[in-house]
């Protein structure tokens, strides 16, 4: 071991020896060995020694490192009132949008996009369609498809209970009480 060559160094005879033991992750230990005063530092500190050019460059390299700093500092504070006025104007709140495919293969915007849109208009439009559907009017596949979009029913065929479906048909915007419990276990299955 490292140990028993510094007492193999000490027997030969040394006054003193300095042990460098570095591995691959970059870390490195020096130790230093006083054989004729009995002392051992073990990791010292160590630091690399720079030429005086060097260090003058360095020294430059950070003078300007802190005048680019103070520059990006003073536009930034130049530009901060109008950019705060600009952002407040020009940015606002996303609404998800859901495109979708009907069964004529046609692209458009899903309830969901819409409800986000016009929340007044979708209420109307869920109070008629939650009102047909007392009737238990979703029999088969077709009636679920033409009256949930896509999204809504990825979201839907999620739910793992009848419970949940009904919390998520809250969520997506339907009164769960407008349809009988037929209707949500075919919706479900």
């Amino acid at each position: 071991t490292d140990d028993s060559q510094m007492e193999t160094f000490a027997e030969i005879g040394h006054d003193w020896f300095i042990r460098i033991i570095a591995n691959k992750k970059s870390d490195m230990r020096i130790d230093l060995y006083y054989y004729d005063q009995g002392i051992i530092y073990h990791n010292l500190p160590w630091s690399e020694l720079a030429s005086d050019e060097e260090e003058e460059i360095r020294n430059e390299i950070f003078r300007l490192q802190e005048k680019l700093a103070n520059f990006q500092s003073e536009r930034m504070e130049a530009f901060k009132t109008d950019i705060l006025r600009e952002m407040k104007q020009k940015v606002h709140k996303k609404t998800p949008s859901y495109a979708t495919i009907n069964q004529d293969n046609v692209y458009g915007y899903g309830q969901s996009y819409w409800r986000n849109r016009n929340a007044d208009l979708y209420k109307r439009q869920t109070t008629t369609a939650t009102q047909q559907n007392n009737n238990d009017d979703i029999k088969k596949p077709q009636d679920v498809y033409n009256f949930f979009n896509e999204a809504e029913l990825f979201e839907l065929g999620t739910c793992s209970s009848i419970d949940e479906l009904e919390a998520q048909m809250s969520v997506d915007g339907f009164n769960p009480g407008a349809f009988s419990f037929s209707e949500k276990s075919f919706i479900w299955s």
